[in-house]
């Protein structure tokens, strides 16, 4: 998991953003990369691959860009490039981790409310997001918190194609009607959830996401290209307009 930032770094930031990738698709390194390319002003790998080559460290670049590859990434990071148009705004503090980090992740938050407590400091608006089981980690991330600290809210929640786990994963492969698993919770300020019912070939049985009740949007992504997508809908389905549309949404804060 990423390091926790310290109350200072975060005190005058815009926002703090917990973000959580979804199987198999959790690549740190590379969320760095993308934050310092971005920071970088340049346009993209391919411009940073030029500038290594004019200075003779190609090599290493290279090594740097294969990251995603060498630390065993099986699924593409799509929770991860949702956030790369939102790495140049330099008051954003982007926080990155698996779907697993629900633990690590709480701690972190935890940590900040009780020291700006502590200071009398008032923490930035509180953001999180996830994709597929990463929205899964992102209702408990905030149910916990709710329990823990009742009084702090959470400004905005994104889940893309929330997945269940358990039992209840079966729903997920078999039933194309919408589950009452997933509430948004009494500390979220707006949720807006993106899912799909019509993918048959994800992870070779199909995976198909949820709506979550009460949330302020909830967007049934029907609109299928072609085919492929649609059997793969799932994985479509974060590069969607739908879903960009509804991160920058997300990412707006007032005064934007």
């Amino acid at each position: 998991p990423p390091k926790c930032p310290s109350l200072d770094e975060v005190k005058n930031q815009k926002q703090i953003v917990f973000n959580f990738e979804g199987t198999g698709g959790y690549a740190p390194k590379g969320f760095y990369m993308d934050q310092f390319i971005s920071r970088s002003e340049l346009n993209g790998k391919w411009e940073l691959e030029a500038a290594c080559k004019s200075i003779g460290v190609e090599k290493k670049c290279k090594e740097l860009l294969e990251e995603d590859i060498s630390e065993g990434v099986i699924a593409l990071p799509l929770s991860r490039q949702l956030m790369i148009p939102f790495h140049k705004d330099k008051k954003n503090t982007l926080l990155y981790y698996s779907h697993t980090h629900l633990k690590h992740s709480m701690k972190c938050l935890a940590g900040l409310i009780d020291q700006s407590k502590k200071e009398n400091i008032k923490l930035p608006p509180i953001k999180i997001m996830g994709y597929s089981w990463g929205g899964n980690t992102t209702m408990k991330f905030a149910k916990k918190l709710n329990r823990k600290y009742p009084e702090v809210k959470i400004a905005k929640v994104f889940t893309v194609d929330p997945v269940r786990k358990g039992l209840g994963v079966t729903r997920n492969l078999f039933s194309s009607k919408d589950s009452k698993y997933f509430i948004k919770e009494s500390n979220t300020g707006e949720h807006y959830n993106i899912y799909q019912k019509t993918d048959t070939s994800s992870m070779l049985v199909g995976i198909k996401g949820n709506f979550v009740e009460e949330a302020d949007k909830n967007v049934n992504y029907v609109s299928i290209q072609n085919e492929f997508s649609a059997s793969y809908a799932h994985i479509a389905l974060p590069e969607s307009m739908h879903a960009k549309s509804l991160m920058k949404q997300f990412m707006s804060v007032s005064g934007d």
